[in-house]
């Protein structure tokens, strides 16, 4: 994902990089630092993934990388999900990168 964008949020960083797929494919990434506690880190990827699913439709076939902040772990379900609308919606409007030549 070195040659992706990123659009930054307050909670996160979304890298997006085009990919030969039929349709767009998330991942998640969060540490430790994020929250100690894995019931609050699975709590997060839980909102992280329901938001994508209600978007992923809308959007073009691309690899989608969520790098969840420490602000993500203090942040409610609510504050977390509408930070993570906005920025697909922004994801929407914009094209993403083509691929890497090798």
């Amino acid at each position: 994902m070195r040659n992706g964008r990123r659009i930054n949020g307050p909670y996160f960083a979304l890298i997006h990089l085009a990919c030969g797929h039929d349709t767009a494919r998330l991942g998640i990434a969060i540490s430790r630092r994020v929250s100690p506690k894995a019931t609050e880190r699975n709590r997060i990827k839980r909102t992280v993934r329901e938001c994508f699913r209600h978007q992923a439709e809308g959007l073009v076939p691309q690899d989608i990388v969520v790098l969840l902040r420490s602000a993500a772990g203090s942040a409610s379900s609510a504050e977390l999900a509408d930070a993570l609308f906005t920025a697909l919606k922004r994801l929407e409007s914009q094209s993403a990168p083509p691929l890497p030549r090798t």
